[in-house]
Order: structure tokens, then C-alpha cells, then sequence
């Protein structure tokens, strides 16, 4: 990978040393390069049942340091007639320790986004791996935590992440107001469904996707408003061993999504209800890696409570149903400062957490706020002291007879460090 990192960079310098960025109307084509480096520093508070998914009678802080992996290097390329181009951004996270279980990680470069497009008329067509318009586009704006804790953006909170997966999508403006993007794409490119809390399913032998997941947006843009009905859905199969002949072993994975954002002047608001089953497979935000479920450590970013996978219960599989509203308010005091509030719910069920015969839970209600004052040192240079505070609700799938049901809480409480360049 430093090898590729380093190739990819005297590439670009010999590109931008050669060849001058045309204006928009000059014949030649255009390469722009660009970046963007996030940085924490503060202060993660665990309360006393939140201890990555096991309890202890004590709570514990840790101060942090980290450049977030959503930190990245861009390069841009498009033709002379600006109707095709690329797009690619390389992923600098830093050293980042994540858990207190002395588990470090040293967060290489990475992909984060790569395609292709061509234009026509008013259709663009996309290829390759990159976001789409299905989450992360309306977002309330707090990004403390993110190398240290998994945390931005009150997703998984209330609002829902979007996928850096490989996938074609064709966009089309329709008129002024509407437009569109239709997106086809692998399904479980985030996680298996047969990767089933409270483990792998023992016996599969292969995960059969044959069906494209697919995602559909609606834009309606008016002036200061903006709303965005989208929806995803993906199927898949496992093929299981003799021992689960009798398993129904097909899961639907789907979301529904209805985010909206409103501006007038220095005010903005950003709201986004859910409703979907099974997302963790396809829209958890996370890219490919599946820290939002257990086991493996993976679930310590919610509290070890368990993501929205399907269960394995006897000869079935039970779906896991996912629900949540975020709200997230700004407001600019001045050009250089301003203010940011959100907060967000989301809640889990599955009715084969409930246990027979004990008490128990079968689903449980996480929810997240934060408030932040972002400061804008120069054009490029953004300082942002920030105060955010999630609960993880009550545990799940374990007998709670003599125990505390509480899955404990989490405080974060420092600045947040941008740079564009």
C-alpha cells in the first residue's frame, strides 16, 4: 500500500507539474488534487455498565489523540469537454486506539473512493466505488470520536450512514426541481446476513447474492428546501450443512429513508426518519467492516449490544427490525462562528432475543446528542469544541435475573481539528 500510495502521488505531482488546470472554457483536460485531514483531541468518559459489552462496577476515562479515517487525499480528472471524468480519494487514517482492552490499530491507506463518470444530456452515468446518494448526503455535522469511538454524525444515532461500495448508478435531472438516482450493487457488500449474531453460522458454506442490491433517491429541491425519499433493498441465500436442512435460510435485508434539510440564512435543519430490517448487510455505514456486530469486538461501539443482523433461532432465522429519527440545528452567530445541536434515537428488535422462561428483552432503544462551536480560523483551517453523550439502552438476549439490564452510556468532550487543502 506505500508503495501504491507513493506511486499514486508522483503520478499526480507529474500530472500537476506538466500540465496546467485549464479554465472551463480552455481546450485540454482538467486534474485538481485535494484533501482534507480530521483530527480529535479529548476525552472519552464509559459509564460504570459500559465496558465494550461487559459489566463492571466502575467507570473509566481516557484522554485521546487521533487522526480520523475519514481523513483522505483526492484527485480529479475530467476531459476537455468537462463530459467525462474520474474521481478518486485515498483514506488517511492514522494510529488509533480503540478499545481499552489495549487492542491498538495502526489504520493504513485506503480506498475510500474511486469511479468513473460520463455525461450526457442530463444523465450522468457512475462506476465503480463511491458513496451514492442513499445516506450521508443530510447529516447534523459533529464529527468528535470518529477515530477514537466509531461516533460521527449521530449514525447508527438516528441517521443513517452511506456505503463507499462498488456499484453502477445512473443520475438524471429531470428539471429544476427533481431529479434522481437509480443504483445497483452487490448484496451484503457490508456484512453477510449468515454473519448472524450471536456468531457465524456454523455449517455455511457460501452466501449466495444473486440478485443486485438496489437503491432508489428522489431529490426534490426547492430553493432553501430539500427532501429526499430513497430506499434500498437486498436479498440473499446461504447454503447451509446437513445440520440445517431444515432452516428457512433466505433473509430480506431493506431501509426506507426520509431525510430532509431547510436553510435560510445563517439558520439550517436537518431531520431523518427510518424505518428498515436486516441494514447492517448493506447500510451501516461503515464500508465494508462490520464493527456494528457482535462478536468479535465489533459491537463495543454500541455498547456490545447487538447490530441489526438476522438471528439464528432453532430451525428459522429471525429478522431484526430498525427504526429511528435524528434532528440536527445550526446556526452561524458571525461569518467565522456558529453553533451546532443535534440528537437522535434509534431503536433494535428481534423476538428471538427474548429468552423463555427468564426475563428478558427483545429490543432496546440507543439515542445520542451532542452540541458543538464550530470555529472557522481561516478558509481552510476549522476548530470545533465539542460535547456529545450516547446511551445504549437496555441489554438484550441475557437472562437479567440479579443483574442490571443497563447497557451504559458514553461522554465525549474535546475539539475537533479540519483542514482542507
Amino acid at each position: 500500500m506505500r508503495k501504491f500510495l507513493a506511486a499514486f502521488l508522483m503520478a499526480i505531482l507529474a500530472l500537476a507539474g506538466t500540465t496546467p488546470v485549464p479554465a472551463a472554457d480552455a481546450p485540454g483536460y482538467g486534474v485538481t488534487v485535494g484533501g482534507r485531514i480530521r483530527s480529535d483531541m479529548g476525552w472519552q468518559f464509559l459509564g460504570e455498565h459500559n465496558r465494550f459489552g461487559n459489566n463492571s462496577d466502575s467507570s473509566i476515562a481516557n484522554f485521546f489523540a487521533t487522526v480520523n479515517t475519514d481523513s483522505y487525499l483526492r484527485a480529479t480528472f475530467s476531459s476537455a469537454d468537462k463530459n467525462t471524468g474520474a474521481h478518486i480519494e485515498l483514506g488517511l487514517g492514522g494510529f488509533t486506539n480503540r478499545d481499552n482492552a489495549g487492542n491498538a490499530a495502526d489504520n493504513p491507506v485506503s480506498l475510500r473512493i474511486a469511479y468513473g463518470w460520463w455525461k450526457v444530456a442530463s444523465c450522468r452515468l457512475l462506476v465503480g466505488q463511491f458513496p451514492g446518494r442513499l445516506g450521508d448526503r443530510i447529516l447534523p455535522g459533529n464529527n468528535l470520536g470518529n477515530g477514537k469511538s466509531g461516533k460521527s454524525d449521530l449514525k447508527g444515532f438516528g441517521f443513517i450512514g452511506g456505503t463507499r461500495n462498488p456499484k453502477v448508478a445512473l443520475q438524471m435531472d429531470v428539471n429544476d426541481n427533481f431529479s434522481f438516482e437509480l443504483a445497483l450493487g452487490q448484496a451484503g457488500a457490508e456484512v453477510s446476513s449468515f454473519g448472524m449474531y450471536p456468531g457465524p453460522v456454523t455449517g455455511v458454506s457460501s452466501t449466495d447474492s444473486y440478485l443486485p442490491r438496489l437503491e432508489l433517491v428522489l431529490d426534490f429541491n426547492f430553493d432553501n428546501f430539500l427532501i429526499a425519499p430513497s430506499a434500498g433493498i437486498s436479498y440473499q441465500k446461504a447454503t447451509l450443512g446437513d445440520a440445517f436442512s431444515a432452516v428457512d435460510d433466505n433473509t430480506l435485508s431493506y431501509i426506507f429513508i426520509l431525510p430532509l434539510k431547510y436553510q435560510n440564512g445563517p439558520f439550517s435543519l436537518v431531520f431523518n426518519a427510518f424505518y428498515g430490517q436486516n441494514t447492517d448487510t448493506d447500510w451501516n455505514g461503515e464500508n465494508g467492516t462490520s464493527w456494528a456486530t457482535p462478536p468479535g469486538g465489533g459491537g463495543r461501539f454500541y455498547g456490545g449490544q447487538p447490530g441489526v443482523l438476522p438471528v439464528l433461532s432453532g430451525n428459522q432465522v429471525e429478522d431484526t427490525k430498525y427504526w429511528g429519527l435524528g434532528l440536527g440545528l445550526a446556526y452561524n452567530f458571525t461569518d467565522t462562528l456558529g453553533v451546532k445541536v443535534g440528537g437522535g434515537l434509534a431503536n433494535i428488535s428481534n423476538d428471538a432475543w427474548e429468552l423463555a422462561g427468564v426475563d428478558s428483552n427483545d429490543s432496546y432503544t440507543r439515542w445520542g446528542a451532542f452540541i458543538s462551536f464550530p470555529y472557522k480560523v481561516s478558509a481552510n483551517f476549522t476548530i470545533s469544541p465539542e460535547l456529545a453523550y450516547f446511551d445504549y439502552g437496555s441489554r438484550v438476549g441475557v437472562n437479567l435475573a440479579g443483574i442490571d439490564d443497563d447497557a451504559g452510556h458514553e461522554v465525549l468532550a474535546g475539539v475537533h481539528f479540519q483542514f482542507l487543502f
